[in-house]
């Protein structure tokens, strides 16, 4: 094998994350080890970064995730980082979207939206993922981690906004009163280092991948 990806997802229950992520990653390991692959490429995400109460991360900032999911994810990252291989790249993705994975919905309704819609959103479309695991895979250097998003996030009541101006509603009757806390991290993803690599997003903002970015 010249390389080995590691692009898994629970299968469901409490436990799945811890079930899934570090005895992958383990299992990575080896067969990288077994086979002399030159690169190992790990999708993570960049929840490990934990709420930031909108703050920007980049690859230093602390990971601080809490749950058991992170805590699995940051498990499996610590595992392929110190595994004494070169060619590791660890990729921390934002929230997916493309084809079979539609986020309009969830801006549809403004009136569900935890803290009236004042929270970040980060994107990364499906392709441009993929673009960065196929761009890391003739990587040979020291393991490293790389944001993978567009580098364009917004808040989510802006979002529901240009959502209801594409579908011919007036963005001034939306009603913002949600209150609650956002299931997702509420943080500003800085993509420069993936950007430095010579990666470039095809769908630089949700607006282009909600246009035409949802269907094969």
């Amino acid at each position: 094998l010249d390389a080995v990806i590691l692009a898994v997802a629970p299968g469901g229950g409490g436990d799945s994350y811890e079930a899934t992520y570090p005895p992958a990653a383990q299992a990575a390991v080896a067969l990288a080890r077994a086979c002399g692959a030159r690169a190992v490429v790990y999708t993570s995400s960049t929840g490990v970064y934990g709420g930031r109460d909108g703050a920007p991360v980049d690859e230093s900032t602390p990971r601080a995730g809490d749950g058991p999911g992170n805590r699995a994810l940051v498990a499996a990252e610590d595992i392929l980082l110190g595994a004494g291989l070169t060619g590791v790249t660890v990729l921390r993705v934002a929230g997916i979207y493309g084809p079979g994975r539609d986020p309009r919905a969830r801006f549809a309704q403004p009136g569900l939206l935890p803290l009236r819609g004042e929270y970040w959103v980060n994107f990364a479309h499906r392709d441009d993922i993929v673009a960065a695991i196929t761009g890391s895979l003739g990587y040979a250097g020291a393991p490293r981690v790389l944001n993978v998003a567009d580098g364009a996030p917004e808040t989510a009541s802006a979002i529901a906004r240009w959502c209801a101006v594409a579908r011919g509603i007036d963005p001034a009757s939306l009603d913002f009163s949600g209150e609650g806390t956002p299931s997702r991290s509420n943080q500003r993803v800085v993509n420069a280092a993936l950007v430095a690599t010579g990666w470039r997003p095809r769908y630089p903002s949700y607006r282009e991948g909600f246009t035409s970015g949802l269907q094969d």
